[in-house]
């Protein structure tokens, strides 16, 4: 009976996994107007860039260049009120004929991966990339330490969780979680997210101080929120260890992981978002 109980619960979570909608990936450049290639016959007022994905204000930027490589725009870019998608840059009315390259970096408010990119068009002159060609485009891959640091806050969170579910299960019949195992398992998870916060400053170029204080760093806050309340969950069962005090950690577990997803593609695959990031 167990058994098949067993093959029907991977079953399940197998189908859900194969039937999660797809996410879409990084805060691409959607559109923009001008449009890459284009060429102009009048100097436009702004350039319009609209994203996949909202940027994070703080840690995103959008810069036109001449020829010179000289920064061109009347004031700096920032996204449309009411649309975090849109970003317009004004320009000067007087702008002179030329090559203009718009050079654009963003990091995604929803999962903070860094993306950077340009396209170029012309005022009475030919760009350097035609209308038929691509602009170009580059989006980072995690460093080895990033990876470290998720895998390290994943498993921190899963064992801690499997140990309230498994220990209010076997209360009574085997022994109960180990202090050491759970003190072990909340120190993995926070570690992780030390060097998940640090990999990720230095990987956009700012400082950890900088980073927190964005729309991106208040997540990894909640985040570690959760982790303090979580490690505060540890503490009762290492005072008292029951039903009780593992269900809380076992909840409290489940909330940090719900707050990981929630910084996540996950979170903005659409109507299905709440399915994707229960998935996850």
């Amino acid at each position: 009976m167990r058994r098949r109980v067993l093959i029907v619960l991977l079953v399940a979570g197998a189908a859900l996994v194969a039937t999660a909608s797809a996410a879409s990936a990084h805060a691409l450049v959607r559109s923009s107007d001008p449009v890459n290639g284009a060429i102009l016959s009048a100097p436009p007022k702004q350039v319009t860039v609209n994203f996949t994905e909202p940027p994070d204000p703080k840690l995103s930027y959008i810069h036109v260049l001449d020829q010179q490589g000289k920064t061109v725009e009347s004031s700096a870019a920032h996204p449309v009120p009411g649309d975090g998608l849109q970003w317009v840059v004004p320009l000067p009315k007087d702008l002179p004929d030329g090559v203009y390259t718009v050079s654009w970096r963003s990091l995604s408010r929803t999962d903070g991966h860094v993306t950077a990119g340009s396209f170029s068009f012309g005022i009475g002159e030919a760009p350097t990339f035609t209308a038929g060609q691509q602009s170009v485009t580059s989006s980072p891959s995690l460093s080895p330490v990033a990876v470290t640091g998720r895998w390290l806050f994943y498993w921190g969170l899963a064992l801690m969780l499997s140990a309230g579910i498994i220990g209010i299960l076997a209360a009574g019949v085997g022994p109960p979680p180990r202090r050491v195992f759970l003190v072990g398992s909340w120190v993995l998870a926070a570690a992780g997210l030390a060097v998940m916060t640090q990999s990720e400053a230095s990987q956009i170029g700012v400082s950890v101080g900088t980073l927190l204080d964005s729309a991106s760093g208040t997540k990894l806050i909640l985040q570690g929120v959760g982790l303090v309340a979580l490690g505060a969950a540890v503490g009762m069962v290492m005072w008292q260890r029951n039903r009780a005090t593992l269900g809380v950690m076992a909840a409290v577990a489940a909330i940090a992981m719900l707050l990981h997803a929630l910084d996540s593609h996950a979170a903005s695959s659409g109507s299905l978002s709440w399915f994707d990031v229960g998935v996850q």
